[in-house]
């Protein structure tokens, strides 16, 4: 296969033993996959070079471990002829397998040119530069049309110094241009599968690994950019800004929004999972993209993440608009004190009503919790406990067993650990790569609190988690019901 630009998403590791025997430590009865999540970059990234007249092609190099464990990688990649491989290092669990990726790009191709992309790789540019000679160059932030400059540069041999956002190498030396601030959304087509090989099992993919069984999803952009400052998010309104040039969140248009909706569904999608709250942005732009969806008449279901807690009046609609709804509520802490202070703004009481609300109205609501916040004692860590238990007689609530959090590397409390009272203990790139071939549960916590030590967010997130997992609680089988297709009975505890 010869392409212009194959564009790559690495697995979690190609070497063994699998993410199966390393991450063995964060649920023991489970079949963790290889990462398989995508970034949402990549569609509009390769239709956009497709519409420019260049062969481009994606694959989910993750995917295709999960589909054959006995795959071996260079074979695949050997097969891929192509001027630019471009390789995605968005998040730092990537760390391994991008540059494992990368260097086998450059050896079975060596007058080929490997630029790899993503939020982590845009931080850490520099870095990586340095220490991997066999990167060609990071395109930095939002870079559809930073890649397309490239390849355009590279297809006609022209210079590559003359490309914003970049950091390249010339000369011996590593240069870097500055960002330019990114366009608007308007010209980006985001649902345009068939660029991508083997795009009906990709709807089967979540974070952690490929599952036939589950309802084909997608994950659709409504805007980029994010108004909040969440002192532990990497995507915090600031640190958006850092990365990007761009200074505040862009909207799609809602029409467009509906349209790729009723694309999806026409191509078997059964739930869209927005990338943004609605909510966040107005009652006039949700209630817009809400009729607008309503008009084409789709049978899909909804997932999204809201930012604070979703409004009866989001949630009425929302449930005339869509086949079911999915809510991912983050409240992050059971103590209101610490929940306030990472950009948290609602009480408990708040809380409980809303779930309350959801609940009584079929709402699937998964509560998620994290642990290792500045402020966070052992006694506020311990009430998740008796929080689960009492929401976990809902029949539509969930409570995710918390993982470790591995501090983003360009979140708040990261960029400014005096502020927050934090001390950090991943610092370079290489902190973060070594963490992800580690085995035991606390190397992969990468902070400590004025409050807790490493030691004790690593205990703490593991105690936790085995008791929420053992909890009884109602919501498992709705849970298993809104993302599986086939008829599972419902176990009695989340596993």
């Amino acid at each position: 296969m010869d392409f212009d630009v194959v564009l790559l998403h690495p697995p979690f590791s190609i070497k063994k033993p699998s993410l199966l025997e390393r991450l063995r430590f964060w649920r023991k009865d489970s079949t963790l996959g290889e990462f398989t999540e995508m970034p949402m970059g990549f569609f509009p990234m390769a239709s956009l070079l497709e519409d420019e007249g260049f062969s481009v092609r994606i694959f989910n190099l993750a995917l295709e471990q999960s589909l054959d464990p006995s795959l071996r990688m260079k074979n695949l990649l050997k097969s891929l002829e192509a001027k630019i491989y471009a390789i995605d290092l968005h998040w730092f669990t990537h760390s391994l397998g991008a540059l494992e990726v990368a260097e086998i790009c450059k050896r079975l191709h060596p007058d080929s040119f490997v630029v790899l992309g993503g939020f982590t790789a845009t931080y850490y540019d520099l870095e990586v530069m340095r220490d991997y000679p066999f990167v060609d160059a990071i395109a930095r932030g939002e870079s559809e049309h930073i890649l397309l400059n490239l390849v355009r540069a590279i297809c006609s041999n022209g210079k590559i110094d003359e490309i914003d956002g970049i950091t390249y190498r010339m000369g011996g030396s590593i240069k870097r241009s500055d960002v330019s601030p990114p366009p608007n959304l308007d010209t980006f087509q985001f649902t345009k599968l068939e660029l991508m090989e083997k795009w009906n099992e990709q709807l089967r993919c979540c974070t952690k690994a490929y599952d036939k069984g589950m309802k084909p999803s997608f994950w659709l952009t409504l805007a980029r950019g994010c108004f909040n400052e969440c002192i532990y998010c990497g995507g915090a309104r600031s640190c958006y800004q850092l990365l990007t040039g761009r200074d505040r969140p862009v909207l799609r248009k809602v029409n467009d929004i509906a349209d790729d909706i009723a694309r999806l569904a026409e191509k078997g999608v059964k739930t869209v999972k927005f990338n943004h709250d609605p909510e966040m942005f107005s009652r006039k732009f949700w209630s817009s993209l809400l009729d607008s969806v309503e008009k084409r008449g789709v049978d899909v279901s909804m997932y999204w993440e809201s930012h604070k807690l979703p409004s009866k009046s989001f949630i009425e609609k929302a449930t005339r608009t869509f086949a079911n709804l999915n809510v991912a509520v983050s409240p992050e802490s059971v103590s209101e004190d610490v929940r306030k202070y990472a950009g948290r703004l609602f009480s408990n009481k708040q809380m409980f009503k809303t779930i309350e609300f959801l609940d009584k109205n079929k709402v699937m609501s998964d509560i998620y919790f994290l642990i290792g916040l500045p402020n966070e004692t052992l006694d506020s860590a311990s009430r998740i406990i008796d929080f689960t238990r009492e929401v976990g007689k809902n029949k539509y609530t969930l409570v995710q067993p918390p993982i470790p959090y591995t501090i983003d590397p360009h979140c708040p409390m990261a960029l400014n650990p005096e502020k927050y009272g934090v001390k950090l203990l991943f610092k370079s790139f290489d902190d973060y790569r070594k963490a992800c071939s580690e085995q035991k549960f606390e190397k992969w916590i990468g902070h400590e609190t004025s409050n807790l030590s490493h030691a004790a967010i690593a205990e703490l997130t593991a105690s936790i988690r085995k008791t929420v997992m053992t909890l009884s609680q109602e919501g498992v089988g709705a849970k298993i019901a809104f993302d599986y297709e086939r008829t599972m009975p419902a176990p009695a505890q989340k596993g």
